[in-house]
């Protein structure tokens, strides 16, 4: 299992696809942290607990990711955005040299991608 012992942070608004990343990701041995819908929810569960990656949607709820993905940076935390949007419609997403992966992908693609940044 890929991500046996590893707690991975979802970020994502949409119930349906942060249901289908958790169930992948516990299926692959992850402990999950969250899902959590907005940027607000987001940053308190980084007080309480750094995860091992994360997932993050780029549109939430009360704004964007992007503080969480500061966050998460400054701590060293790999991460990947997985948006339905066209990732140029976001030039904060690009400056973070994170990986960003369109939702048009499958979720299984999401975990391939964040399994090979937490092998780095």
């Amino acid at each position: 299992m890929r991500f046996s012992g590893r707690s991975i942070l979802v970020v994502e608004d949409d119930p349906l696809v942060s249901t289908d990343l958790c169930l992948l990701l516990e299926d692959e041995g992850a402990s999950i942290l969250g899902p959590c819908r907005s940027a607000r929810a987001s940053l308190a569960a980084l007080d309480r607990r750094m995860p091992d990656a994360a997932i993050l949607d780029i549109e939430l709820l009360d704004g964007d990711s992007f503080p969480v993905a500061t966050r998460l940076g400054q701590a060293g935390v790999p991460f990947l955005f997985y948006s339905a949007r066209d990732c140029h419609a976001f030039p904060t997403a690009k400056a973070t040299a994170a990986p960003v992966l369109s939702k048009a992908h499958a979720s299984r693609a999401a975990l391939d991608l964040l399994a090979e940044l937490t092998m780095r």
